[in-house]
């Protein structure tokens, strides 16, 4: 028996292609889309970045507040008898990077913002961090204000923008020698540094008074000295 209808090539509806303008429009809206995201997603990994970096400069205090224990009070610096650096000395309490010349990515030595920690290119090395130079071996219990006085903070950077390898950070105060060994902080994360304080606190601070009248190559220095004088600027550097 015939069928009572005649046999089709199918029963589906036949399908409507995208127009090329329809897969622009598409286009445009993802394209948007994406650079709506991507600020904000740059935006979180440098906050990421800086949260990380503020637990590194913790610890390192916190190293130094033991060290300081351990020696009758003596804050960590350069010790020129055994010849030691601040990173050799805090290897006992930290077991990271023993010394200057030693890199390793995930340690407390290292700010995750740092973009040249390794020297790439035959370049300097940048340090990441450094100590407040005020501080080198003074005894924690002559410091007046401890929760205001820098104990550390980002570094590895000279009055010409150029990456260095010191662990120290010179005050305010201090202006560029031809010892060549200068290095002031270093605002890597949105124009902020990360700075810990003496009683072991940490926190973001940007390079304006009262931490640092400008940064690097702005301010270069004003050989003050003197906290009596009205443009002294070591307020939150010295042990006062």
């Amino acid at each position: 028996m015939s069928p009572a209808f005649p046999a089709t090539r199918g029963d589906a509806t036949p399908r409507r292609a995208f127009t090329l303008i329809e897969l622009l429009v598409v286009i445009s809206i993802i394209a948007l889309l994406v650079g709506l995201l991507l600020p904000v997603l740059g935006s979180s990994r440098d906050a990421a970045r800086a949260a990380v970096c503020l637990v590194n400069v913790r610890s390192i205090t916190t190293a130094a507040l033991l060290f300081a224990n351990d020696n009758d009070g003596e804050w960590v610096g350069f010790d020129p008898v055994t010849r030691l650096d601040r990173k050799e000395l805090l290897d006992y309490y930290l077991n990271q990077s023993g010394d200057n010349s030693e890199f390793r990515s995930v340690d407390v030595w290292n700010c995750p913002s740092n973009l040249n920690a390794e020297g790439d290119a035959g370049q300097t090395r940048e340090a990441s961090y450094g100590f407040n130079t005020h501080m080198n071996r003074q005894r924690v219990y002559n410091v007046l204000q401890a929760s205001a006085t820098v104990a550390m903070a980002d570094g590895g950077i000279n009055d010409m923008q150029q990456s260095v390898t010191p662990t120290h950070l010179w005050p305010p105060s201090r202006l560029a020698s031809s010892t060549n060994n200068e290095a002031r902080p270093n605002p890597r994360h949105t124009q902020t540094v990360s700075v810990a304080w003496v009683d072991g606190h940490a926190d973001l601070n940007e390079m304006t008074d009262p931490f640092y009248p400008g940064p690097p190559g702005e301010w270069t220095g004003n050989d003050i000295d003197d906290f009596r004088n009205p443009d002294y600027k070591d307020q939150l550097w010295d042990l006062r």
